[in-house]
């Protein structure tokens, strides 16, 4: 939720979390230095040193010393920097870390032990994202070392992830009243953060909410978990806290995510801060509208964010939510098609409307400088040019612009260098300048109208006749041209009589050159093929020539193929004309890479593409068999066909033999108990995958009456049947 306290608790460094050295400690405490100051100083320069021992000794004495006179910054931070130290040190430095924590974490009062069990939870998600490889192929571990997580399944560790959240959470009549800005050693925040998220129960929730809003755990479940699709969850917060979830997936993150935001709507609506609630609550609309499965999410989210201004319209932090309803209003302005749909033509006008309203109202605010930068995305001037790639000399022809926010645009047309263009070494930021300053040999100012939809319109102009030769048309919303964060496009155009069209054959391609406007063969005609390889000491690609052709009385010219993939690039020449096109023609010896005798492929396939566990996959095969350009299918050829799990692992096998149509068939079960996902059947010369999936089945039925008397083209049917619910007892009875 952008600028909020930030999770600077800790730092993720070599496996573990550790906090840079800054700013002291602003609780008192016995001693002649209270800060710590110089402990910490001698520890740094330790550490500049490379004498991590004897730094993580110091920072031992300053454990003892801060557990003594219960100073919770300067514990936690300790405790950060002996993880530090203990991964340079020790080989087995994660097991011993988490080990060390889990001991600290018992004994520790409270709110250290629940900053500690949330840090906790961390390491264990970061150990299993570092070494996730390690967990794909292991089942459910049964009888593991508590204490060496290298031995754990994924299960254990998602269980101890929420196990520590949980607890990182517990005692809060105490980290309810415990200020945020009492922690400047563990937490970095600003005047506006600490008001927002003002305690540190709100920080450590937080640190929960965005795990749990994040992350799933990926191991199978109940059928029937837990998803997101009572509108009550937009609710009102009374209407939302009335709610009381409740799943058997012990391991779903969404309920747990739910959970929190009820917990912390609970303590911010008891403790009436406005400020604190809004971020709750927004917080909730914008996951809602995410997770959610109600089919009318989007616009439940939308009348949620007007509720929300209205009922927080005195909190400057509202802004955020007037932000988010601009922004629906900017998206389903990109809906907009002046040919097809045209009913959000003027949402990008109201989002502009409210950014302009917002900045001005909410002045300085995070929502309001979201909205001037949305405002001004809308509003910028946009020019796209399109057009043929050449065109016939002396005669006028058409292209498009598409331009936004512009009431008028000027071009020029300018002749150019074609192979300082296609030598692909051009600086492009000179070359940008460049097109800006030339001079035209034809120049226009053209009058725009702007309707003041901020939508994408189109236009098409003339090109005036010109003589043969490389020209660019460039385009731009000020009169000079210049780079002042106007509009500007451009297009590259050949005006020549030449036009040539390529085909690739077993061993060499052709050539075909023609004339432009009658299509006749140009005779005589002088072809360059060239391609480009990368020269390595001078770090750039060089043009190679492969020769110069002369077309024949056909116009057609023809060059070997290389045994190589290869792009080629063609120059043609005739009577004075020049076309030479920078685009490659992607080429290669087709015979080369096809001269094989024989090959074996089987196409499998499935009654369907997503199954549940213990469903029957029903699955068919066919097999080819090619021999060059020939091919047959194999009749009563035995193979054997195996069902892999998403994870590789085999599943079951079973031995078949093809028909006289060179087919086959059979069943597998989908697995129980295993991790769902992609899965695959193949045999040795092919494959098919499928997903296992826990998924809901649709809700509803359609039936069609019997349609009366006959129906024409084009005219309209008199039914009316809609989808209609499905009884219990028909879904269960599906299989």
């Amino acid at each position: 939720m952008k600028r909020l306290i930030p999770a600077a608790l800790v730092v993720f460094i070599i496996s573990l979390f550790v906090l840079s050295s800054s700013a002291a400690s602003k609780s008192g405490m016995n001693g002649t230095d209270p800060t710590y100051q110089s402990q910490w100083t001698k520890v740094d320069s330790l550490e500049r040193k490379g004498l991590y021992r004897m730094a993580l000794e110091e920072v031992g004495k300053i454990f003892d010393e801060a557990s003594k006179s219960g100073h919770h910054n300067q514990v936690i931070k300790s405790v950060l920097y002996e993880l530090k130290y203990n991964s340079y040190l020790e080989e087995d430095d994660y097991v011993l870390g988490i080990y060390r924590l889990d001991e600290l974490a018992a004994k520790a009062p409270s709110p250290s032990k629940e900053i500690l069990h949330s840090l906790i939870a961390e390491v264990y998600w970061g150990y299993y994202s570092s070494n996730s490889w390690k967990f794909a192929d292991r089942t459910n571990v049964v009888d593991a070392d508590l204490k060496d997580i290298r031995t754990w399944d994924l299960k254990r560790i998602a269980e101890k992830i929420r196990y520590h959240y949980f607890l990182s959470l517990m005692n809060k009549e105490i980290s309810q009243k415990a200020l945020i800005s009492d922690y400047n050693e563990i937490a970095s925040y600003t005047s506006e953060s600490s008001e927002i998220r003002p305690t540190l129960f709100d920080f450590l929730a937080h640190r929960a909410l965005d795990f749990f809003k994040n992350n799933s755990f990926a191991l199978p479940g109940p059928a029937e978990t837990f998803v997101i699709e009572d509108e009550k969850y937009f609710g009102s917060n009374s209407t939302f806290l009335s709610i009381n979830p409740v799943t058997n997936d012990s391991l779903n993150t969404q309920f747990f995510a739910v959970r929190l935001l009820q917990e912390l709507t609970r303590f911010h609506t008891e403790d009436k801060n406005m400020a604190a609630l809004f971020e709750v609550d927004l917080e909730r609309m914008k996951y809602l509208q995410y997770k959610s499965v109600h089919p009318d999410k989007d616009e439940l989210y939308y009348n949620s964010l007007h509720a929300l201004t209205t009922a927080y319209e005195k909190v400057p932090y509202v802004s955020e939510a007037w932000y988010e309803i601009a922004l629906i209003h900017s998206l389903r302005g990109d809906t907009y098609n002046h040919l097809a749909d045209t009913t959000k033509r003027w949402d990008k006008k109201i989002a502009v409307e409210i950014c302009t309203k917002i900045a001005e109202r909410y002045k300085d605010t995070y929502g309001a400088n979201q909205c001037l930068a949305l405002k001004s995305t809308i509003e910028q001037k946009n020019l796209y040019l399109q057009g043929e790639e050449a065109v016939a000399p002396k005669t006028s022809s058409k292209f498009q612009v598409q331009y936004k926010n512009l009431n008028k645009f000027y071009y020029k047309i300018a002749s150019y260098d074609y192979k300082k263009y296609n030598n692909n070494r051009t600086d492009y930021d000179k070359f940008i300048k460049e097109l800006r300053t030339m001079k035209p040999l034809f120049s226009k100012e053209v009058d725009l109208t702007n309707p003041g939809d901020y939508q994408n319109h189109t236009t098409e102009l003339l090109i005036p006749e010109l003589e043969p030769g490389f020209y660019f048309i460039i385009m731009a919303s000020n009169e000079d041209y210049s780079d002042n964060k106007s509009a500007f496009a451009f297009m590259p155009l050949w005006v020549t009589d030449i036009t040539y069209q390529s085909r690739s054959m077993n061993e060499k391609s052709q050539i075909m050159v023609s004339n432009r406007t009658t299509g006749f063969p140009m005779a005589g005609a002088k072809v360059n093929v060239s391609y480009q390889e990368y020269n390595y000491k001078l770090r750039y690609y060089e043009n190679k020539s492969i020769g110069t052709f002369t077309a024949d009385e056909n116009g057609i010219i023809e060059y070997p193929h290389a045994d190589e993939y290869r792009t080629y690039m063609i120059s043609v020449s005739h009577n004075g004309q020049t076309y030479a096109p920078n685009q490659g023609i992607y080429d290669y010896n087709y015979y080369y890479y096809n001269n094989y005798n024989e090959d074996y492929v089987t196409y499998f396939f499935t009654d369907r593409k997503i199954y549940r566990p213990g469903q029957t996959i029903y699955y068919k095969g066919i097999c080819v068999k090619y021999d060059d350009k020939e091919r047959s299918v194999m009749k009563n050829w035995a193979t054997l066909v195996r069902f892999y799990d998403v994870n590789g692992q085999l599943v079951g096998e079973k031995s078949v033999t093809t028909n006289q149509f060179g087919s086959f068939e059979g069943s597998f079960t989908a697995p129980y108990d295993v991790l769902t996902g992609n899965m695959s059947i193949s045999n040795d010369y092919g494959s098919t995958s499928f997903r296992v999936e826990e998924y809901k089945r649709p809700k509803f039925s359609v039936e069609m009456n019997p349609v009366e008397g006959e129906i024409k083209v084009n005219e309209k049917s008199p039914q009316q049947d809609l989808p209609r619910p499905m009884p219990v007892t028909d879904l269960t009875e599906q299989k």
